[in-house]
């Protein structure tokens, strides 16, 4: 098995403060299977990061 660490970060600004923004962040870790075909294992470490990214801008209402 390996194991397969994806986050996402974002820092959106403070409406009406300078220099001020609110950081947000997602992080997940998921086990691979062993055997992988490179492409198959592009293709999960691509999903995996979409996913936590889609979670942190579904929740800031900004996905995309």
């Amino acid at each position: 098995m390996l194991k397969l660490t994806a986050s996402y970060s974002k820092k959106v600004p403070v409406q009406g403060q300078d220099y001020s923004s609110q950081s947000y962040h997602a992080s997940v870790e998921v086990e691979i299977p062993d055997g992988l075909t490179q492409q198959q294992l592009d293709a999960r470490i691509h999903d995996t990061f979409e996913m936590v990214r889609g979670s942190v801008e579904s929740e800031l209402g900004t996905q995309s």
